[in-house]
């Protein structure tokens, strides 16, 4: 996360298309069921379960 993020929410939604390919490969257990939008990916990336799953 960057300095100017304010939250995960900020820095995922700044990522570019690369950065996030990069997380998806990392994290694959985030994409099924596939997420509708960001919004709900930010949502997997918080949950208690995600964070302890995390790399």
């Amino acid at each position: 996360m960057s300095a100017s993020s304010r939250s995960l929410a900020d820095a995922i939604r700044a990522f570019d298309a690369q950065q996030l390919a990069v997380l998806l490969r990392a994290r694959p257990d985030l994409t099924q069921p596939r997420p509708l939008d960001l919004s709900e990916l930010i949502e997997r990336l918080s949950a208690r379960a995600s964070t302890l799953a995390g790399p």
